[in-house]
């Protein structure tokens, strides 16, 4: 097995050092990670319909790969139509301050998870258009790279999944516009509300 461990920090070297004491524990702990990460990378490419299971496993197989590419060009949505408030807050805050603040107070009646179809209720009553543009705008997407080709070598893409400080989730994604309208054509049967 070989295995590139990268970004890590003294104290995380250190750890992995203690670890390589016990190789036959450590081969365990590398196989369950792997297992955990398949299950992850199946759940993620499932909100997409990547599965399905006919009498041809290459068209079977091809159809995962093509879903998956399509997700990892435009990202899935995090929680089906469900919307955590402090991704929302921190959205806002970054797209526009002004609005963010004027907005406090309907902000602070959200809960702390929401439907989507509750933030285009509270978009139609909105004042402020920009919080309005907004509210419609936002897409809790995940899991998504930067266009273009991956195997060309001036390409550089990272998916972010986990915040490496806190461990927390990450609600990212690299994709521009054209990318998230391309996954449309799939997320649009797997999604239609966030049409």
């Amino acid at each position: 097995m070989i295995v590139a461990n990268v970004n890590q920090t003294h104290n995380d070297i250190a750890f992995i050092n203690d670890l390589l004491s016990d190789r036959t524990s450590l081969k365990q702990q590398l196989r369950d990670d792997i297992a955990e990460g398949t299950s992850q990378l199946i759940q993620l490419n499932s909100g997409a319909d990547s599965l399905q299971l006919t009498a041809d496993s290459l068209r079977d197989a091809r159809h995962f790969s093509n879903a998956l590419f399509n997700i990892m060009r435009g990202g899935i949505f995090d929680n089906n139509y469900q919307i955590e408030k402090w991704d929302f807050e921190k959205y806002l805050y970054a797209a526009n301050h002004a609005s963010y603040e004027h907005n406090q107070t309907v902000l602070s009646e959200l809960s702390e998870v929401f439907n989507v179809s509750d933030l285009r209720i509270l978009a139609s009553k909105a004042e402020d258009p920009t919080f309005q543009r907004l509210c419609f705008e936002y897409l809790p997407l995940k899991f998504s790279r930067r266009h273009g080709d991956p195997s060309r070598p001036w390409n550089v893409f990272s998916i972010n999944t986990k915040d490496e400080t806190t461990g927390s989730k990450i609600l990212d994604y690299e994709g521009n516009w054209r990318d998230i309208f391309q996954n449309w054509e799939a997320l649009a049967y797997s999604y239609p509300e966030f049409i």
